[in-house]
Parts: C-alpha cells; sequence; structure tokens
C-alpha cells in the first residue's frame, strides 16, 4: 500500500527510475527512495529517505548523484525545506572546517536557527522542519535521512 502526499512545486518522484514529472504540484510516494525537486536551470535536489550518518550520506550522494546539498541562495534553500517532511531533520553538505560544503566551496548562506551552531561534537547540519525550517548543527554519526544535488535529468 503506497500513500500519496501532494505538495507545492515542481517534482519528479523515483525509485529506481523516474516515475512522473508534475508542473506546479509535487507528488512523493512514501514507499519511494528519491523525491527529485528542481532548483535553477541545472540543478536537482533529492531527498533520501533512508537515514544514515553524514559520511555516509556523502559517499551515497557522491556515487549515486553529485553531492550533498550546497544551499547557495534563499530560493535553493526554500526547495530544500520543501523537500522535507514536517517535523523531520535531514542532512545537507555543510560541515565545521570553517563551514564549508561537502563539494569544498565556501559557504556565504546560511539560515541558521538562533544560538546556532552550537559547537562541540557537532560538525555537521541539518535543515530541521519542526517549526521555521533553519539550519542546527549535530553529531554526525546520528543516522538521518538527508538531501542530494546533481545534474537535472535530461
Amino acid at each position: 500500500m503506497s500513500e500519496v502526499r501532494i505538495l507545492r512545486s515542481e517534482v519528479i518522484c523515483s525509485v529506481f527510475f523516474f516515475l512522473l514529472v508534475t508542473s506546479n504540484t509535487k507528488l512523493c510516494l512514501t514507499s519511494a527512495q528519491h523525491c527529485a525537486l528542481f532548483s535553477g536551470l541545472n540543478v536537482t535536489f533529492v531527498l533520501i529517505t533512508t537515514s544514515m550518518n553524514w559520511t555516509e550520506a556523502q559517499s551515497y550522494c557522491r556515487e549515486h548523484h553529485t553531492d550533498l546539498a550546497s544551499v547557495r541562495n534563499m530560493t535553493e534553500n526554500q526547495k530544500v525545506k520543501d523537500l522535507v517532511p514536517a517535523g523531520q531533520k535531514v542532512w545537507i553538505g555543510l560541515f565545521r572546517d570553517s563551514w564549508k560544503w561537502s563539494d569544498g566551496s565556501d559557504s556565504s548562506f546560511k539560515d541558521w536557527a538562533p544560538g546556532e551552531p552550537e559547537g562541540g561534537n557537532q560538525a555537521c547540519v541539518v535543515v530541521y522542519l519542526r517549526s521555521d525550517g533553519t539550519w542546527r548543527d549535530n553529531p554526525c554519526d546520528q543516522n538521518r535521512p538527508f538531501v542530494c544535488y546533481g545534474p537535472q535529468p535530461s
């Protein structure tokens, strides 16, 4: 039995291949492994619902997509938020090495929650959709769903 959730935005959902494309509607099957949301002309964000720690998520994204999500502006940030189910925390590609993205690029855009980053052993970043979808640092060894990015499928 599959549950269908209808949300805003253009999306592709897939299990191992792309099943559908819609405009102004996002259909995600909860049993599906991936839901992809377009950002810009050449990038796709993909929610991976399988929980992994940050390093495993990074390896998965690099093997199957490009890398963990790099969020470079408010528009991309909103598109990532639109992918994440309410109340969930998901890994993105920001980590504490001078707060750089997993792909090695610097992070000029940030959407930290008040009081974040806290530091200590919390060196990896989650988008937390409890209320406002802001970013929090968390210990990298926690298992969570995650968001990858890659080129837009042709």
